[in-house]
């Protein structure tokens, strides 16, 4: 900027991080680490805001930033008709990759959410002309990196994340629960497992999903429930509120709910005064069973991995292995999306390659691979195969006599035996 600087348009001070024009414009050069940064930002009014790897700041930091995204006082004093415009610049990957897709890749918009609001420009390393004209070896430095990075950074691939521990893709992974239980009139089976899992954390955020599992050992997480700012009690009532207005279930219990070790500790329905109650306390109050959940990071970090695992065969066109786990789509009652936005941003732990990185928040991750890991249980299994034993203890008996002997007559088995 040193010639419009040397030319007299503006003046730059250093002290401020901030440039100002001869008609009152000022452009602000911040940083955003932290909610005191956010604060800072909040009050203003840009016309133009620019956001350097927005991907990079968690979905609440893009969308408080972008609401100080309106008309200024120097376009109102010169009657300027300026629409404010928010220009984002990302790689995939990071905290809101998720969020950044649905907007920009999928196209998906909420009620609050206009279409013609937002533009996506595709840049792939090979249309960054002047990058490659000026650095011709860069090309070949990315090529060094894992596939992974390759395939985000040249070729713009938003199924590969950076860093990430796991790889989540629509296709696949999100299911259409519609379609999928049509068969059984729209409603889960009732020889389907259906079990709920919580992580109650240590203070007043709550991630609770209610899950179904078919005998085909596939699990489906039907909805997250992922808010902070209430009380436990608050959490129960909300968390078996929206159990009962589940269409899918027909108003039918989970068996039981999976919970850490926190939902068991003593404390007060508003974490204030004597500490007397648990979690699950306030559950069986609403005739809701807590069982405590496996909570080995490290086998939960490889059953999560596993239970995501896919196989496709790009050449033909079909999926060889689903994953195990599965998401219902987005409903009028509830919704995965703070899951998978929370399994998308996860890293590994630079010291322990076998875990998550824990300074990302990982409430939704915790509940769900303490469902993972019990969705059933080899003793559970056995107690299943003997609750369907009685149903076949009289296989047949509504089959004509005649029948029954002429098919003993066929196996050589004796009149008397089957008398």
């Amino acid at each position: 900027m040193k010639p419009y600087i040397d030319a007299g348009y503006l003046r730059y001070n250093e002290r401020d991080a901030a440039a100002y024009f001869e008609n009152g414009s000022i452009l602000y050069f911040n940083y955003c680490d932290s909610k005191e940064d956010l604060d800072s930002i909040q009050g203003k009014a840009y016309d133009l805001l620019g956001v350097e790897e927005s991907t990079q700041f968690d979905e609440h930091y893009i969308n408080v930033m972008i609401s100080s995204n309106r008309p200024s006082n120097v376009a109102n004093k010169f009657g300027t008709k300026y629409k404010p415009k928010a220009l984002q610049t990302f790689n995939w990957g990071g905290r809101s990759h998720e969020f950044h897709r649905r907007i920009f890749w999928d196209k998906e918009y909420t009620e609050d959410e206009d279409k013609q609001d937002y533009h996506f420009i595709f840049a792939p390393l090979k249309y960054n002309k002047v990058l490659l004209d000026n650095d011709p070896n860069y090309a070949k430095q990315l090529r060094r990196l894992p596939k992974q990075l390759q395939k985000a950074w040249i070729d713009g691939d938003p199924d590969a994340f950076t860093g990430s521990m796991f790889k989540i893709v629509d296709e696949f992974h999100i299911v259409d629960q519609e379609e999928m239980l049509e068969p059984f009139g729209g409603i889960i089976p009732k020889h389907w497992k259906l079990y709920g899992s919580l992580d109650a954390a240590t203070g007043d955020f709550c991630s609770f999903g209610l899950y179904a599992k078919s005998p085909g050992g596939f699990i489906y997480k039907i909805f997250t429930y992922y808010v902070k700012g209430m009380s436990p009690q608050d959490h129960v009532d909300a968390i078996t509120e929206r159990i009962f207005r589940c269409k899918y279930t027909d108003g039918r219990r989970p068996s039981y709910i999976l919970a850490d070790r926190h939902a068991f500790q003593k404390r007060s329905k508003t974490q204030i005064g004597a500490h007397d109650i648990t979690w699950a306390d306030l559950f069986s109050d609403k005739g809701f069973y807590l069982q405590k959940a496996t909570d080995d990071r490290i086998a939960g970090a490889m059953a999560m991995v596993h239970a995501l695992d896919y196989k496709y065969d790009y050449d033909t066109g079909t999926i060889i292995r689903e994953p195990k786990l599965q998401f219902f789509k987005e409903t009028n009652f509830g919704t995965n999306r703070p899951t998978i936005k929370e399994l998308l941003a996860l890293e590994r732990d630079d010291n322990n390659p076998e875990d998550i990185d824990q300074s990302a928040p990982d409430h939704a991750y915790d509940e769900t691979r303490y469902a993972v890991m019990g969705g059933l249980t080899p003793r559970e299994l056995g107690q299943e195969v003997e609750k369907r034993m009685p149903a076949h203890k009289d296989y047949g008996s509504h089959v004509p006599i005649e029948e029954k002997l002429g098919a003993l007559e066929e196996t050589h088995d004796s009149w008397e035996s089957a008398i």
